[in-house]
């Protein structure tokens, strides 16, 4: 994979940039649904609104407590200062709240102009998200990589006629078949990025 002629870069956040620690399981638990059942579908799903607020308080108080445990993946910082300091296209997709995305944005001194979550557009794997971003930037779909940590991410990407991208950690391997180009370190990431693209 060459990077040389890619324009567009966006990301997942949760688990991609930042780590969020979040505890599906337990969520999943509060909410009274199985694994198998994909979360905000769930809620969408619900008709009764006084469940539906429910769940979204739910869903909102373990993002809150994510956000608060949330740390930086190692490599982030630097690789998003040289996208911004080169003035390159750049931007977030996430299936997180817009409140909780910010609030962990605040916490690792993050200044991201272009942010959509899921009060944005449809969740992931939706491409509306990415259409949005690339229509942002005027750019065409195949000059965008979308690097995410799951299924969805890439999926997403997919759907959107862009590149996808897999972080890759310790429980996703299995997601690779789905990816155009996989990485488990940013500062290799970023060097691969800038080979490709000055030479």
């Amino acid at each position: 994979m060459n990077f040389k002629n890619i324009k567009g870069f966006f990301f997942d956040l949760d688990g991609t940039l930042i780590d969020s620690k979040l505890d599906f399981l337990a969520m999943r638990k509060d909410l009274g649904i199985s694994l198998d059942i994909d979360i905000l579908e769930y809620v969408e799903s619900l008709e009764d609104n006084e469940l539906k607020n429910k769940a979204n308080a739910i869903i909102h108080h373990h993002e809150i407590q994510g956000a608060k445990n949330s740390v930086m993946i190692e490599g982030v910082t630097e690789f998003i200062s040289y996208l911004i300091s080169n003035e390159l296209p750049f931007g977030i997709l996430t299936r997180n709240s817009k409140f909780c995305s910010l609030e962990m944005f605040k916490m690792h001194g993050l200044e991201i102009e272009h942010l959509i979550t899921r009060e944005d557009a449809p969740p992931k794997p939706s491409p509306e998200g990415l259409n949005i971003l690339k229509d942002i930037f005027n750019l065409e779909p195949h000059q965008c990589i979308y690097v995410g940590d799951y299924i969805h991410d890439l999926k997403s990407a997919q759907n959107a006629g862009m590149i996808p991208v897999l972080f890759e950690n310790n429980q996703n391997s299995e997601f690779k078949e789905h990816a155009k180009y996989h990485f488990n370190c940013y500062k290799t990431f970023l060097n691969k990025i800038k080979n490709d693209i000055e030479h």
